[in-house]
Order: C-alpha cells, then sequence, then structure tokens
C-alpha cells in the first residue's frame, strides 16, 4: 500500500520537547551542511519512543549566511507506519523497505523521497487548495531549492529510521527481561541512540551522496 500522498493529521508546531541527540558537519562545495538529531523522551508507548527531530542547516562560507530547514519525524516501530512533517506542515505517511532499515545500504526508500517532496511542496505553497507557510516569517527557501540539503534531510531520516529500530531491538535483546520500568526503557535507548550517533551520520552521509550523485 502506498502510502505517500496520504497525511495524517493537522499542520504541526515544532516540538519544544526533543532532546538533542547530537549533530555534525560536513563541508560540500564551499558549503558547511549539519546534521541534528533529537527525540522526544516523553513520547514513549509500547512500540518505544516514536517522536524524532532531523534538522538540516547549511553556512555559506563566502558571505556568513546561515539556514536550517526542520522535520519531525513519527515511527511505529510495532505497527511499521512512518510519516513526516517539513517545516511544522502536516505529516506525510510513507512506507519503506528492508533498504532503510539496513545500515549497510546507501540507498534511499521511495517513500521516503516522496514525502519529503510532499512536505516541501507544502511549505511552497505548491500544494492545490492549501496556502503553506507563505503567511510566515520566514520560511528557508533557499534550503528548499538546495539539492544537497533535501538529499540530506531525506537521507537524515531515513538513517534515524534504521538506526531507531536497530537501537529498539538493541535494547530489547540486551535486557532479556521485562523492564522495571518506563524510565528504564527510555534511559537504555537513549544511550543506544546517542552511541550510536556517529554511525548514523555516516550512513546519512553515504546516502545523501548516492542520491545526489544518481539524480543530478
Amino acid at each position: 500500500m502506498d502510502r505517500s500522498n496520504n497525511t495524517s493529521g493537522k499542520p504541526q508546531r515544532r516540538n519544544s520537547d526533543l532532546t538533542l541527540l547530537g549533530s555534525s558537519s560536513q563541508e560540500m562545495e564551499d558549503r558547511v551542511y549539519t546534521l541534528t538529531f533529537g527525540v522526544d523522551l516523553a513520547d514513549t508507548s509500547f512500540e518505544g519512543l516514536h517522536n524524532y527531530a532531523v534538522s538540516i542547516s547549511r553556512l555559506d562560507t563566502d558571505t556568513g549566511m546561515e539556514e536550517a530547514l526542520a522535520s519531525v519525524l513519527r515511527i511505529g516501530l510495532q505497527s511499521k507506519t512512518y510519516s513526516v512533517s517539513v517545516e511544522g506542515g502536516p505529516f506525510y505517511d510513507f512506507d519503506i523497505t528492508k533498504k532503510t532499515v539496513d545500515l549497510t545500504s546507501h540507498e534511499l526508500d521511495q517513500g521516503v523521497i516522496d514525502a519529503v517532496h510532499n512536505g516541501i511542496a507544502w511549505v511552497k505553497g505548491e500544494v492545490p487548495n492549501e496556502q503553506g507557510l507563505r503567511n510566515r516569517r520566514h520560511v528557508p527557501i533557499i534550503l528548499l531549492d538546495d539539492p544537497i540539503a533535501v538529499s540530506l534531510l531525506m537521507s537524515s531520516i531515513s538513517t534515524l529510521i534504521g538506526g531507531a529500530t536497530k537501537g529498539h531491538h538493541q535494547v530489547i535483546n540486551e535486557k532479556g527481561v521485562a523492564f522495571d520500568s518506563r524510565e528504564d526503557y527510555i534511559n537504555h535507548m537513549y544511550d543506544v541512540l546517542k552511541g550510536n550517533l556517529d554511525t548514523f551520520t555516516e550512513v546519512a552521509i553515504y546516502r545523501c551522496v548516492n542520491y545526489y550523485m544518481s539524480n543530478t
């Protein structure tokens, strides 16, 4: 079932309850791109942590101008439901395959690609009968039209899904028994995600480069 064109929920505000997992910067074409990952430790259920955030910022080394592009990601580990909101827009549902979960794969699922592009189209006001964010004080148009930034956003979202899935199974398998409390699981999951941040960044960059080179 293709859900990449479906939306769930109204336009969302940026989540202020997110805890920073970390960030990493990469220079590409005389610009410095920074990937930032976050997780909402308060939003958990029997499926685990399922509210995450990814942002991409770009610093132009010539002008000193910096812009940021933010997204919120919902991950349902047991129900295998995924949705993303770009810059406070509506959530777009999508499906994934095994290559998203496999962190050795450098390919992006079409579902991730379509959902992010749909989110960007909404922000730019290109969705019929939707006003997007044209009336907001500032919209990072320069990044919405930057193929590297968009590729990084898609690859980071893809990688965070794979990392969260792998991390959840790792935590469950290492524990071996039921957790003493909700906080016990949250602490273990946070430590695993934080500890694998370098791997997430590396995979995200590889996936970005692979997609960018194949589509430019």
